[in-house]
């Protein structure tokens, strides 16, 4: 089962909108002007006049000339003249004040006046705007600089008398030396093709340097564009190996996107997933992503466009009229990445450890033994090979080796570690997607040359194909394994379970498209694979873990005990297809199925669907002077029905009486009324499992708390279901077994065996 942990939940350490800094403009200073540094002239380029007047007619230069300011409250604001227009009756210039900070930046006071701004010619003439853009009333932009953004704007002065070069000059209060420019560099006359509309992969991972986003990556995974938006859908990711959450922070409101001139633009629309925060409710688990999207307005410019969350690292995308060209990681004025994040020790150590297991998992699926091999020190290359060759003949669709996050790092520097505990999970084609194969493992890794190597591997329960050498044999609906010399068993067994999946299939229960079953040779090898005794000839296995708000069942499989079955006949009492059908109906059943149902309830689903109650049967638990001895409160509250496994009598009359309890039910409430109280067990939400659960629940502790469960939940299920106590339900039922009522065609074959363990469930 996988736990979910959560370290101290770290708070977030205050989200400025921006830094927000006074800029003074004295009265009378707004109009104060640098004074102009003549230079050589130049003839102002012609025009002719039978052009139409204005902007749009007129021939566009480059220009691309910048000035910094010596104010304080305005370092890393540049004023830039980009490109200039020259028609008969005006010049407009394409004016920005850009911003160089990687973060927001507002000012208090910020106003500029069209009265401030000046251009002079080389003869000393000077020429005041007759019109500026709305936006440039203040340097900032509305709201403030993104980081990188910039607010730009047109500026248009009357056509000047005089030659170049010019000068673009704002009142000395601002701090800006003149911007000197030609007109000298005529502007290509092509328009930038469309970017066509689309959804483009980009799966680039954005990291922060602030200590409270530093654990979370931001992983962009694609960007989608229309005709009037454009959308990036990501997710934040917590890459630690620790529970985490934030009390307050940032949300997918805090986001830019600019376009190929620096215009900033605000999202129109965010997801509800990301609309206050960015972490799940709860917080997030170890490396849980929680998926959101964010729009804008599609950019006038988007051929190279840049996002920007608030601290973490920008993202630039280059857009041709093929799509996207390129995702790079930038600066936010599209420079260099700004440094990767160092991680703690024992986070280093984790990541590091985290690419050997990565390392080691795809190799193995690959079927690359040599990189297999490179993981692991030479000194267990052999025990590796056979593990290797051994799981290169499954059906393996995936494979994913996890570093358990509770595992103690505090070693590594020493170069050591003992005991690891990693998370092995495997993914066999064919079998349902929720039925992963899932195991612990216990790792020795050892530094080498600066990185790490595994040195020992111990499972705490072996995968069964690790066991010993197998065969493998597939049929319509099974895997079917068997250690290497039980060739010959395999192919009645394969017969067997086929039939016992179409008497499933006739009785309406719904089954999966395959499921794994394994016929062991000798009594030890069962006993090692289930911990079951003599008494039992099969056992289902399935393991219960939590994810989110779900209890899951994996790792389902069922066991057949090859040496007690060799004696057997193929049907009837005790038979060899009455045993398979059984356990068949236990995985047909575990997705409803959990630790708290009651064994009288599963075993007896079971031996009813599998036709084992017969006239002899009920004829036995009727003589055996035992059933005045049964108590369904105490077989409610039993781990096991049949107490200990010596006591075969008490295990055929407590099966039998789980079997014909179940006919009761079918026979009195209805088949659909029974397997919907079935049902009921698995409606129980994980997290009230949870709150049943002892601190470091594992053995009795678990146990005990799973019986208290069980005897809680049946009584309540009881009376919604059938409007009985369950008293007056075994009261009912034994009137109606001693009445002669019950089914007199059916058999319960052996013993089966069922047994408690930390999060695992067997049946029999």
């Amino acid at each position: 089962m996988t736990e979910t942990r959560y370290g101290n939940k770290k708070k977030w350490l205050g989200w400025p909108a921006g830094l927000v800094l006074l800029l003074l403009l004295g009265c009378g200073l707004a109009t104060e002007l640098p004074t102009a540094v003549p230079t050589a002239s130049a003839p102002l380029p012609a025009v002719g006049t039978d052009q139409p007047a204005g902007v749009a007619s007129g021939q566009r230069y480059l220009v691309g000339q910048r000035s910094r300011s010596d104010r304080d409250v305005l370092q890393g604001i540049d004023l830039v003249v980009r490109q200039a227009t020259l028609s008969v009756e005006s010049l407009t210039l394409r004016v920005a004040f850009e911003s160089s900070r990687e973060e927001p930046y507002s000012l208090v006071g910020g106003e500029l006046d069209p009265e401030s701004i000046l251009l002079a010619d080389a003869a000393g003439n000077e020429y005041r705007p007759h019109s500026v853009s709305d936006n440039l009333a203040r340097i900032d932009p509305q709201g403030g600089f993104a980081p990188g953004g910039a607010n730009v704007g047109d500026v248009t002065f009357p056509r000047p008398a005089g030659d170049a070069p010019y000068q673009l000059q704002l009142a000395t209060a601002y701090g800006y030396q003149p911007v000197h420019f030609q007109l000298d560099q005529p502007a290509p006359d092509v328009s930038p093709p469309p970017v066509p509309p689309g959804e483009y992969p980009v799966g680039l991972g954005l990291y922060s340097n602030q200590d409270a986003l530093a654990p979370i990556r931001l992983q962009v995974e694609s960007v989608a564009i229309t005709a009037d938006a454009m959308t990036f859908h990501l997710a934040f990711v917590n890459t630690s190996r620790y529970g985490y959450g934030m009390t307050v922070g940032p949300s997918g409101h805090d986001a830019w996107l600019l376009d190929a001139e620096g215009r900033q633009y605000r999202p129109v629309a965010v997801s509800q997933s990301l609309e206050t925060q960015l972490d799940p409710e709860g917080g997030w688990e170890p490396g849980e992503a929680h998926p959101g999207s964010i729009t804008f307005s599609r950019p006038a410019d988007l051929q190279e466009s840049r996002f920007i969350f608030l601290e973490y690292s920008p993202l630039t995308l280059d857009f041709t009229a093929d799509g996207l060209a390129a995702a790079t990681i930038t600066s936010a004025s599209g420079g260099p990445a700004p440094p990767t994040p160092t991680p703690e020790p024992d986070e280093a150590a984790y990541q590091a450890l985290e690419q050997t297991l990565e390392q080691q998992a795809a190799a193995l699926q690959a079927g690359d033994l040599e990189a297999y091999l490179a993981t692991f020190d030479p000194a267990i290359h052999e025990a590796q090979q056979r593990h290797f060759e051994y799981t290169g003949r499954l059906p393996l669709a995936n494979h994913t080796l996890l570093l358990d996050p509770s595992a103690d790092l505090s070693a590594a520097a020493s170069g050591r570690l003992a005991g690891a505990p990693v998370i092995a999970r495997f993914e066999l084609a064919g079998l349902a997607a929720d039925n992963p194969f899932i195991y612990i493992a216990h790792y020795d890794f050892q530094q080498v040359d600066g990185r790490w190597l595994a040195t020992a591997v111990a499972y705490e329960q072996p995968p069964f194909w690790l066991a010993s050498d197998f065969i493998l044999q597939e049929t319509a609906h099974f895997l079917l394994f068997a250690p290497t010399g039980n060739d010959d068993a395999l192919p009645s067994f394969g017969e067997e379970a086929e039939s016992a999946y179409q008497t499933l299939e006739a009785l309406g229960l719904v089954q999966e498209a395959r499921y794994l079953a394994y016929l062991t040779a000798t009594q030890e090898q069962f006993q090692s694979f289930t911990g079951s005794g003599d008494l039992a000839l099969g056992v289902a296995f399935v393991r219960y873990g939590f994810e989110e708000d779900e209890v899951v069942t994996t790792n389902r499989i069922f066991f057949v005990n090859g040496e007690a079955f060799a004696g057997r006949a193929a049907t009837g009492p005790n038979g060899r297809l009455e045993t398979v059908t059984h356990e068949l109906v236990h995985l047909a059943l575990s997705a409803y199925t959990r630790p708290f149902t009651p064994s009288w309830l599963s075993e007896g689903a079971a031996v009813y669907y599998a036709g084992q109650l017969t006239a002899g049967r009920r004829t036995t638990l009727l003589d055996s002077g035992l059933l005045d001895s049964i108590s369904l409160l105490a077989l409610t509250r039993a781990g096991s029905l049949g107490g200990t496994e010596t006591d075969s009598q008490r295990v055929e009359v407590e099966y039998t009486y789980a079997g014909e309890l179940f006919t009761y039910l079918v026979e009195t409430y209805g088949e659909e009324t029974a397997l919907a109280f079935y049902c009921s067990y698995a409606a129980v939400p994980a997290s009230a499992v949870q709150e049943e659960m002892p601190p470091f629940s594992s053995g009795f502790g678990l146990d005990a708390a799973m019986i208290e469960l069980s005897e809680r939940l049946t009584r309540s299920a009881v009376e919604e279901f059938f409007g009985r106590t369950l008293e007056e339900l075994e009261n009912d039922f034994e009137a109606w077994l001693l009445g002669g009522q019950g089914y007199i065609n059916r058999h319960l074959i052996g013993a089966g065996w069922r047994s408690w363990r930390p999060q695992m469930r067997t049946a029999g």
